[in-house]
Formats: structure tokens, C-alpha cells, sequence
């Protein structure tokens, strides 16, 4: 039986997907790709759809990254703001 996990957020305190400059309390701790894709194998998960976390507010670029290097192990849902004009250039 395939096993796909429908909504698990994944994110990083790497400099190269900054948190945005509003969020005053950003998660102290990692859960990366990486940590999701050991408990993926050591549970037989075959796939997961990343849910874009809430802290990163608009910016997709993190699950972007992970859907990109793992292409066949993820698929993502991103965030795009509502009230921005350009929403619709976004996706």
C-alpha cells in the first residue's frame, strides 16, 4: 500500500531562505527536508505535500528548493498574499 502524507511543514534557519523581517519569533530549531525525508523512510511514506509554514509569510522559496531537489518524493502548497496586486504574477 502506498503511504502519502498530505500536510507537513518543513523549514531551516539557513541565510539563504532568511525569515522575514516582521517575524519576531521565528522557530529556534530546524525541521528540514532532509530530517522529514529520514522519518518518510524509517515510516515506509512514500510522498509528502509540503504545506508552506506560516513564518516565512510569503515566501515560497524554501519548499520551492526542497520540491525541486526531491522532486519525486514532495509536492508543495505555497502561500501567495491575497491584498498584493501582483498576486496572480506570483504564481
Amino acid at each position: 500500500m502506498r503511504i502519502i502524507d498530505p500536510h507537513v511543514h518543513v523549514w531551516t534557519n539557513d541565510p539563504a531562505f532568511p525569515w522575514p523581517a516582521d517575524n519576531a519569533n521565528p522557530p529556534a530549531e530546524d525541521r528540514t527536508a532532509e530530517d522529514l525525508l529520514a522519518l518518510m523512510d524509517a515510516n515506509g511514506v512514500e510522498k509528502t505535500v509540503l504545506v508552506q509554514v506560516i513564518h516565512y509569510r510569503w515566501d515560497n522559496s524554501y519548499i520551492a528548493h526542497v520540491v525541486k531537489k526531491y522532486p519525486d518524493r514532495f509536492m508543495a502548497v505555497g502561500r501567495i498574499n491575497p491584498e498584493d496586486p501582483a498576486a496572480a504574477d506570483h504564481l
